[in-house]
Order: structure tokens, then C-alpha cells, then sequence
């Protein structure tokens, strides 16, 4: 996939929308853009892209890697705090 991906790119350009079964994916691939929109625009970018595979696996579960919001920064904070002591 990284491939076609790398070709899509050089066809279409900086921006483009992929589509992963039903889901639309918007891929930037230059970094002032990725900065700007992120910058500019950060709340609508949070949250995990969570395919039926990844939710399968998980098996209701989020781990350490998967996970976002509230909990994320309940771990985050638990890391830092246990992580300064090591």
C-alpha cells in the first residue's frame, strides 16, 4: 500500500481522500500544511481511527496504545508521574 500511496500522491498531489472500506481517510503529505491544519484546526483531529479488525483484536479492551481522551490522559499522567521517579 505504501507504494501506491507514494504514486497517488505524486498524481494527486499534497491532499487526497482515501477510501479504507467505508471509511474516508484525508492524508496530508507536506509539513507546513500538517502544521497549519493542526494549528489551526486541532480539536477536529482528536480521537482513534478504529477499524472492525482493531476492534476484534481489542476485544473491548483499549490498552496502553489505542487509547485517546480521558482515559489517554489518565495513563499519560500515571507514565510521566512513575517514568520521572524511575
Amino acid at each position: 500500500m505504501e507504494n501506491s500511496v507514494k504514486k497517488w500522491h505524486k498524481k494527486y498531489g499534497d491532499i487526497m481522500t482515501l477510501w479504507i472500506g467505508n471509511k474516508s481517510v484525508i492524508t496530508i503529505h507536506d509539513s507546513p500544511t500538517i502544521y497549519a491544519t493542526f494549528l489551526k484546526d486541532g480539536e477536529a483531529y482528536t480521537g482513534r481511527f478504529l477499524t472492525d479488525a482493531s476492534a476484534i483484536a481489542r476485544n473491548g479492551r483499549n490498552g496502553v496504545i489505542l487509547v485517546d481522551g480521558d482515559l489517554w490522559r489518565e495513563h499519560r499522567r500515571f507514565a510521566i508521574h512513575v517514568l520521572r521517579d524511575f
